[in-house]
C-alpha cells in the first residue's frame, strides 16, 4: 500500500503534548460520565419497574413454557399472562421468534423461581459483563496492550451508543452473542478450532444470526470448526427435543418463525437488506407492539417488484461477499466482512443488532492504528462512525423535519419516500463498512 499522509486523528490519539493530553482526558472523561449516567438509568428502570425489557420477557416466558411442558408456539401475550404476570404491558402478539434452544439460557432462573423483574436485574449485570469481556477479548485478539481500566473506560463509552442502549433496555441477547463471537475469533487465532466451533454453535442456539460465518469456514477450508459448529447445534436440539417435542420444533421453523418475519419484515424499524424491496415498492408499516410510530410511502407501488427486489438484493450481496472473501488473503478481514454482513443479510435486523459491529469496527481501528491513520481511508471510516451514532428516534425527528412535518409526542408519522431514507442511515453505514473492509482486505497480502 502506498504511504499516505496521516489523518489529524493520528495526532490527537498519539500526541503527548500537555495541551493535547488534557483535551483528550477531558473528552474521554465526559464520554465516560455520560456512559455511567446511562448505566444508572438502566438500573433505575429496573428499580422503578419500568416495563421496557420486552425481549427479556419473551425469553423468560419461553423458558417457563419449556419448563412446564407448555406449547412453545403459543403467542407471547398468552404466555406472559401465564408466567409473566408481574409485567404489566401487553406482550408481543405472536409466538417467540427465538429458537427453542434459547430457552435454556433462562432455565437456572426459572428453576430457582425468580420473577421476571429479578431476572431483569441479573440480566442487566450479565449484559454489562459480556460487553466488558467482549472489549477485553477484542484487545487480546489484535495483540494490543490495554489495561483493565482502559477496557472499563471503553465499555462505558460504548454504553452511549444507541444499539447498546437498545439491547440493554430491551433485555436482548446481542451482548451475549458478541462475547461468544469475540471468543470464537480469539480461539481461531489460538488454533483452538474445536472450541471456536462450539462457541459459534452456542451463539446460533441463542439466535440464528451469525450463520454467514459458516460460509467463511467453507471458503477458507476450515472444516474442523465448521463440523464442530454443526455438531454443537445438533446436540443443542437433541437436548431440547425431550422437553418440547419434535413436532413443536417443526412448527417453530415452518410456521412461528415465518409468521414473525411476516409481521416485522415490512416494519419501518427493520434495517435489513430484505426490507429495501418493501420500502421502495410497497412502503413500510407499523406493527402493533411498535413504539416508533412511523410508516413510509413507497416510491413506486408494485408489490411484485418489492418481492423480487427483496429476494434478489440480499442474494447478490451475499454472492459478492463470498467472491470477495475468496480473493482475500487476510482471514481476519474475511471474518470482519462476514460479521458486518450478518447484521443486514438476515430478514429482520433491529438497530440493537448493530452491537455486533464492535468486532469489525475494532478490527478497522487496529488496522488504521498500525498504518498511522491514512487520510482518505480514515475519512471514510469516520463518516461511517458518524452515521452509526444517531438513534432511531433522532432519525425519526430528522425525517419529519425534512418532510416539513411537526412531531408532537409519539403520534403516527407518515413520511414521503425520499425523506424517509434518513431513517435507514444505519443500514447505509453498514454497507459502507462492508465496502471499506472489502477494499482493505483485498489490499492486504
Amino acid at each position: 500500500m502506498q504511504q499516505e499522509k496521516p489523518h489529524a486523528l493520528n495526532h490527537w490519539i498519539y500526541a503527548q503534548s500537555p495541551s493535547v493530553r488534557i483535551i483528550r482526558t477531558i473528552g474521554i472523561s465526559l464520554l465516560v460520565a455520560v456512559g455511567v449516567g446511562i448505566a444508572a438509568g438502566h438500573v433505575n428502570d429496573r428499580v422503578q419497574r419500568r416495563n421496557t425489557f420486552s425481549d427479556l420477557l419473551a425469553l423468560y416466558v419461553l423458558s417457563n413454557a419449556v419448563a412446564n411442558s407448555a406449547n412453545i408456539n403459543t403467542p407471547l401475550d398468552e404466555l406472559s399472562q401465564m408466567y409473566g404476570r408481574e409485567y404489566t404491558l401487553p406482550a408481543l402478539p405472536h409466538p417467540s421468534p427465538h429458537p427453542p434452544t434459547a430457552s435454556l439460557l433462562f432455565f437456572p432462573f426459572v428453576l430457582a423461581g425468580c420473577g421476571v423483574y429479578t431476572v431483569g436485574y441479573i440480566w442487566l449485570i450479565l449484559q454489562f459483563l459480556c460487553l466488558f469481556f467482549s472489549v477485553y477479548t477484542s484487545v487480546l485478539l489484535h495483540g494490543t496492550r490495554l489495561s483493565l481500566l482502559a477496557v472499563l473506560v471503553t465499555t462505558f463509552v460504548l454504553l452511549i451508543w444507541a444499539p447498546v442502549i437498545g439491547d440493554m433496555k430491551s433485555g436482548n441477547v446481542n451482548c451475549i452473542i458478541l462475547l461468544l463471537l469475540s471468543c470464537m475469533w480469539l480461539a481461531l487465532h489460538k488454533e483452538c478450532q474445536i472450541l471456536a466451533g462450539v462457541l459459534l454453535g452456542l451463539s446460533l442456539l441463542i439466535k440464528q444470526i451469525a450463520w454467514p460465518v459458516l460460509l467463511l469456514f467453507i471458503i477458507k477450508k476450515k472444516y474442523l470448526p465448521l463440523f464442530s459448529t454443526l455438531s454443537t447445534v445438533i446436540i443443542g436440539y437433541f437436548l431440547i427435543v425431550p422437553l418440547v417435542g419434535m413436532n413443536s420444533i417443526y412448527i417453530y421453523f415452518s410456521k412461528s418463525l415465518p409468521y414473525a418475519s411476516s409481521i416485522y419484515g415490512p416494519d419501518s424499524l427493520n434495517l435489513s437488506l430484505w426490507s429495501l424491496g418493501n420500502r421502495i415498492f410497497c412502503g413500510t408499516k407499523m406493527n402493533k407492539s411498535s413504539l416508533y410510530n412511523v410508516v413510509t410511502e413507497p416510491l413506486i407501488g408494485s408489490e411484485f417488484c418489492g418481492r423480487i427486489l427483496s429476494l434478489v438484493l440480499p442474494t447478490v450481496v451475499l454472492i459478492v461477499s463470498v467472491i470477495v472473501i475468496g480473493r482475500m488473503k487476510s482471514f481476519d478481514f474475511g471474518m470482519s466482512l462476514m460479521f458486518s454482513l450478518t447484521i443486514v443479510i438476515n430478514p429482520i435486523a433491529w438497530h440493537y443488532y448493530f452491537v455486533l459491529l464492535v468486532l469489525p469496527v475494532g478490527r478497522m481501528l487496529f488496522w488504521l492504528s498500525c498504518h498511522r491513520f491514512p487520510r482518505r481511508i480514515t475519512r471514510l471510516f469516520l463518516l461511517i462512525i458518524v452515521l452509526m451514532i444517531p438513534d432511531m428516534v433522532a432519525l425519526r425527528h430528522a425525517a419529519a423535519f425534512l418532510s416539513g412535518l411537526t412531531v408532537s409526542g409519539n403520534e403516527l408519522l407518515r413520511l414521503p419516500f425520499f425523506p424517509s431514507l434518513i431513517t435507514i442511515t444505519p443500514l447505509f453505514a453498514v454497507c459502507l463498512l462492508m465496502y471499506l473492509v472489502a477494499r482493505i482486505g483485498l489490499m492486504e497480502r
